[in-house]
């Protein structure tokens, strides 16, 4: 299997096939042709924004989003860009290794406000032997709201940990 003939990008691909050791993924081009790559041959996608609708259940009386509820957005795109890299937290699980946040840094420039519809962009930005540093930046219309780092280490179930593996597609 090569590199893709056709641009595509890391959203147009699925997974076919799992095994413990391998992923074949398929993207269907422009011209409608369905190719298929081994996915320890594509380049790990470092950098992924997702759109959230903020939820009155986030906000407090006044309609701002509380300070605990960007750790939440934090999560669904960290866990979006790793499932966009063929990860998978319940296979990780499955073999006793577990993410855990060992720093944060958050840095609240503008509120988000009930019904906003934000961008929440992750960017890995540093890995190393047994941590990855992950910087986020929430948006609304173009304006920055907020900029955080979260450091992850990966441990197992007896809290040790783990360096991270090179097949991880991070």
């Amino acid at each position: 299997m090569t590199e893709p003939a056709t641009p595509i990008s890391q959203s147009d691909l699925k997974i076919q096939e799992k095994t413990a050791s391998s992923a074949v993924v398929s993207a269907t081009r422009n011209d409608g042709k369905m190719e298929f790559y081994n996915a320890s041959e594509l380049k790990p996608k470092r950098e992924l924004t997702i759109d959230i609708r903020v939820r009155y259940t986030d906000c407090d009386p006044m309609r701002v989003v509380h300070h605990s509820k960007y750790f939440v957005y934090f999560e669904m795109a960290r866990t979006e860009l790793y499932r966009a890299n063929g990860g998978s937290h319940a296979e990780l699980e499955e073999k006793g290794h577990f993410f855990v946040v060992v720093r944060t840094d958050c840095h609240y420039i503008r509120p988000a406000l009930y019904d906003d519809i934000i961008q929440v962009n992750i960017k890995v930005e540093r890995v190393t032997r047994a941590k990855i540093i992950h910087r986020y930046e929430i948006w609304r219309d173009g304006e920055l709201l907020t900029e955080a780092h979260i450091t992850l280490a990966l441990i197992n179930r007896d809290g040790q940990v783990l360096p991270i593996p090179e097949d991880m597609n991070i």
